[in-house]
Formats: C-alpha cells, structure tokens, sequence
C-alpha cells in the first residue's frame, strides 16, 4: 500500500508542477527576454517533443517495468527544469 502512496504522491506533484508551470510559462519566458513569437515557437517545440517521447517511454515501461519509466521520466524532467531555469538562450531552452 506505501508504493501506491508513494506514487500517486509523485504523480499528483508532478502534475501540479507541470500545471503551475504551464500557466506561467509564457510570463516567465517574457522575463527572460523572449518575445511573444519565440516563446509560442519554443512552445511547439515542446508539444512536439512530448508527442514524439510518448511512444519510447511506453516501450521502456515494457521492457524494464513503470518505476523505471516514472524514475527516467521524472529525472529527464527535473534536468530539463533546472536547464530551463538558468539558461538565457534560446537555443539551449529548444535543446532542454
């Protein structure tokens, strides 16, 4: 019963992370210094990126089992937050 604690604790982080920064996401990158163009490119970017990592992930969920898929996704997505949140480029942000 902790692991299913533990993971709905994690998922429901997760979420609420990704819903505050979805909603303050084009107000943080105007601060930044993009404008309103580059930041709906950067935007597409990323959709398109989430679209394109669904399908890997599912595999890797079969083949190594969830926790390894949730311990990767949920590692890629903090390396893509502490990215984005020190860089001033535009270029490294579409690489994060």
């Amino acid at each position: 019963m902790k692991a299913h604690r533990l993971f709905y604790s994690v998922s429901f982080l997760q979420f609420f992370m990704s819903e505050i920064t979805g909603t303050t996401l084009i107000l943080f990158l105007l601060y930044k210094g993009l404008s309103l163009e580059y930041a709906n490119y950067l935007l597409v970017v990323y959709f398109i990126s989430i679209l394109l990592f669904e399908i890997p992930t599912g595999a890797v969920s079969d083949k190594f089992g969830r926790k390894v898929s949730m311990v990767l996704g949920l590692g890629c997505y903090l390396l893509y937050s502490i990215i984005f949140m020190m860089t001033e480029s535009i270029w490294v942000l579409i690489l994060a």
